[in-house]
């Protein structure tokens, strides 16, 4: 019988390989230039999250990842959430003024790990949820990034802002899994959502996010970590 148990409880652990990501930790940085100039690219992520804050100002909800630059359409991208609800806003639209999409009927604050997928095929991005299309927006320009790196849990950001800690902003309390950046456009239409990456010839960046969490204090993220892609990271909560 004590057997049986132990061979039960490893396989439940097994279905469940994003529960060990759930814990205290920081918003995390990547490294300034990554997919600068792209026009074409995928980025997506596991996350676990709580968090119901909201902000009237598009670009200043709390970002599950993403970056922030000074003025319009200025190459910047944010996959947010407004009151749990999923968002999306971008800075690389031919139509020469920021776009944004805001979900009226997914949300993801519901303390469950979720597939957040941004899909950008050089004409669209497409904001994927477990797999499903929800949103949609114009692109057609380059990101900008050497100024305000990517960050997962809050936004960086290049310019001075209330709340601003580490040039970070905007922050959620969010956990996060597996996370890979291509660049390519991975998805065309709805699917099944992988359980963990693995590198592949479009591969940019690939992430495991051992006992990463986003903690924010208010508005202000107490503190943020760069990080090297590629390698698998494990960061003390205490530091």
């Amino acid at each position: 019988m004590n057997y049986f148990l132990l061979i039960f409880s490893v396989l439940i652990f097994s279905i469940d390989t994003k529960a060990q990501y759930n814990s205290p930790g920081k918003p995390i940085i990547t490294q300034t230039g990554l997919l600068n100039g792209a026009a074409i690219f995928t980025v997506e992520f596991w996350v676990k999250t709580g968090e119901n804050r909201s902000n009237d100002i598009y670009w200043q909800r709390p970002f599950l990842f993403g970056n922030a630059t000074n003025g319009n359409n200025s190459g910047d991208l944010g996959i947010t959430i407004n009151n749990g609800y999923i968002g999306m806003f971008e800075g690389i639209s031919n139509l020469n003024t920021d776009q944004q999409f805001l979900s009226t009927s997914i949300r993801v604050n519901d303390n469950f790990w979720h597939h957040i997928a941004a899909v950008n095929n050089g004409q669209t991005i497409n904001l994927y949820v477990d797999g499903n299309i929800v949103g949609s927006l114009v692109s057609g320009r380059q990101l900008f990034t050497t100024t305000a790196p990517l960050t997962f849990g809050a936004a960086s950001v290049d310019f001075n802002f209330a709340g601003n800690f580490n040039n970070t902003n905007f922050s959620s309390q969010s956990s996060f899994g597996d996370a890979m950046i291509s660049n390519n456009a991975r998805y065309n239409s709805n699917f099944q959502p992988p359980n963990s990456y693995s590198s592949d010839a479009n591969t940019v960046s690939l992430f495991h996010f051992n006992n990463q969490t986003n903690y924010s204090n208010g508005n202000n993220t107490t503190s943020a970590i760069n990080v090297d892609p590629n390698r698998p990271v494990t960061i003390d909560p205490g530091q």
